[in-house]
């Protein structure tokens, strides 16, 4: 475990074959920021925190994969009772695949062993493109209301594969308002009648 902070700030990252940015076990007095990068064609996750329970930020990060598919664009796995702001992020894949997984992603499945667990969180004013769950949460609660708040949600691709705009899985005590979904094709199919969907609780 690290004790202190992590800044990860204004670098440029192309074509990196797996991660981005990761940051793995931090105590609850850690900080964490991963703010102003660019990380371009990653055939995997743009910025990944795993086990963290201090106070995350992942902030006015572009992620963009034109050449590569991007599984996660952010993926923050096992950090209950952690402070976490993902804000003002610009996620984008432009290949239309089904392993394209989640543009922002929060799961505290391994670390709750099943039994929600508090956490302060917010997801707000982040772009998100192209992705299967584009906002996909599991197991995520806190005494604070959990907020997902303001995002724009862009479903360009239509295809046989289950697209959600946000995705909630096992969660509890979450506001999810005032955000934006739109399907931008000019000629939506019978297809995406079952298979996109807003709003998945």
């Amino acid at each position: 475990n690290f004790i202190g902070s992590v800044d990860i700030s204004s670098n440029t990252m192309n074509n990196m074959s797996t991660i981005g940015a990761e940051v793995t076990n931090g105590t609850s007095t850690s900080t964490i920021n991963i703010k102003g990068n660019a990380i371009n064609n990653t055939s995997g996750v743009g910025a990944e925190v795993t086990n963290c329970t201090g106070s995350i930020i992942i902030s006015s990060n572009i992620i963009a994969n034109t050449s590569a598919i991007l599984q996660y664009g952010i993926e923050c796995k096992n950090i209950p009772g952690s402070t976490t702001t993902i804000n003002n992020n610009s996620i984008t894949q432009t290949i239309n695949s089904s392993n394209a997984s989640s543009g922002i992603y929060v799961g505290n499945v391994l670390a709750c062993n099943g039994n929600l667990q508090n956490m302060t969180l917010t997801i707000s004013g982040n772009t998100v493109t192209s992705m299967t769950s584009h906002i996909w949460l599991i197991m995520v609660t806190g005494s604070t209301m959990p907020d997902v708040n303001g995002n724009t949600i862009s479903f360009p691709f239509g295809g046989h594969t289950t697209k959600y705009g946000i995705r909630l899985q096992g969660c509890a005590n979450v506001h999810v308002r005032n955000n934006s979904l739109t399907q931008t094709s000019s000629t939506p199919t019978s297809v995406m009648v079952t298979t996109e969907q807003g709003i998945n609780v």
